[in-house]
């Protein structure tokens, strides 16, 4: 009996964890000179988990399906990614720092990415915001970012 529940004390990972304000503030400096006039931040949650690289990516295998007009445009591929981070964090027992947002991509036209909010590298407190194409499956760059006129958590 004992090992059907074992599931139940299986240790979570020891994530830092950041509050809504904060996840607002880096957004808003790492999108220093990219935000649209219109841009606004829509959040959701008032505290979430730090995470790595490694989440996004293996939530993007895991919930991947490619393009196709009209039908699994980008916004549809990058909520799937963040839903299938947030079932994931769920099972942790706290949101990921990870949602969506929505700007120009190359050819100025509209792109819906992902963002998250990384540890650095072997370090607990420090923290860095990251973006990621979930239709490409690539990191981008805040550079690759224009005239964002949304962030998501």
């Amino acid at each position: 009996m004992t090992a059907m529940f074992s599931f139940l004390k299986r240790s979570k990972p020891a994530r830092a964890v950041i509050d809504g304000e904060t996840v607002h503030v880096l957004l808003d400096n790492a999108l220093r000179g990219r935000k649209a006039p219109n841009y606004r931040h829509l959040a959701q949650k008032q505290r979430m988990a730090v995470i790595g690289y490694a989440e996004i990516e293996k939530a993007s295998a895991k919930s991947f399906s490619p393009w196709v007009e009209g039908r699994w445009e980008c916004e549809d591929i990058a909520r799937s990614l963040i839903e299938t981070a947030q079932r994931t964090a769920a099972n942790e027992g706290l949101s990921w720092a990870c949602g969506t947002l929505r700007a120009d991509g190359a050819g100025n036209t509209l792109h819906v990415y992902a963002w998250a909010i990384v540890a650095r590298e072997g370090r607990f407190t420090d923290r860095d915001v990251v973006f990621y194409d979930p239709t490409a499956r690539r990191w981008v760059g805040a550079d690759e970012l224009k005239n964002v006129d949304y962030t998501l958590t």
